[in-house]
């Protein structure tokens, strides 16, 4: 965990993207999210958004989890996922049986 302040907000954030590139670097999966804001500047993301984003990233980076016979991704899983609890426990299946996964998230993402 790398804890900063206010005033060090910035460079704490250059570190972690450096991080995640480093990461990446050596084909080490890591999911990440360092910005507070939607797209398109439409305000703050959502806890449920964030979530989503890091499933969208395991699922590309991981096409194995993609097969027709995965139990992990049912569709009527995703269909009804609706709270925070349910996309943690979609996160959680989708994140099942990898052996190393690094996760990045700026603490101000969540804290809206």
């Amino acid at each position: 965990m790398i804890k900063g302040s206010y005033l060090t907000r910035l460079a704490t954030k250059d570190l972690a993207t450096d991080i995640v590139g480093l990461l990446r670097g050596m084909k080490i999966l890591v999911l990440w999210t360092l910005s507070a804001k939607a797209e398109g500047d439409r305000g703050w993301r959502s806890p449920v958004e964030v979530l989503k984003q890091l499933i969208r990233q395991v699922l590309h980076m991981s096409h194995s989890l993609l097969d027709e016979q995965s139990t992990a991704l049912s569709a009527v899983r995703f269909q009804s996922a609706t709270t925070e609890t349910d996309w943690f426990a979609v996160l959680g299946s989708v994140l099942e049986g990898l052996s190393h996964v690094y996760i990045v998230i700026d603490a101000e993402v969540m804290s809206r």
